[in-house]
């Protein structure tokens, strides 16, 4: 498992994450209102995931995007450091629906809670 002393840096790194994930989305949100608002045309939007649980549009943007591929990266080099074995894809696909969901739920978090998920998920 990952040592504690690298769980902060991955824990913080991916609480930027999901806060720059929550302003962005609101701000297309806000956009999309419009009539005149068109996705396909939106050159900030890199995918676009319908949310079952709140009926909405859950919108991620390329700065989003590269935000978490940067994270990706840096879990990566941590866990290498370490000499952890990982799946990649699975780490990704995990913190990826971890992510969405604070996001899409609203749901309140705190490093504390991230630095868990860190450490029994991945």
């Amino acid at each position: 498992m990952v040592k504690a002393k690298n769980l902060p840096n991955l824990g913080k790194q991916t609480q930027k994450v999901i806060g720059k994930m929550v302003r962005e989305n609101k701000q297309v949100q806000k956009r999309a209102i419009s009539k005149d608002y068109n996705p396909r045309k939106d050159t900030t939007l890199y995918s676009m995931k319908y949310d079952m649980k709140k009926r909405e549009e859950l919108y991620i943007t390329k700065s989003v995007h590269n935000a978490f591929v940067r994270l990706l990266e840096n879990i990566e080099i941590v866990f290498n450091a370490e000499n952890i074995e990982y799946d990649i894809d699975q780490v990704a696909t995990k913190l990826e629906d971890f992510i969405e969901n604070i996001v899409s739920t609203n749901e309140p978090y705190d490093l504390k809670m991230i630095n868990n998920f860190i450490f029994d998920q991945l």
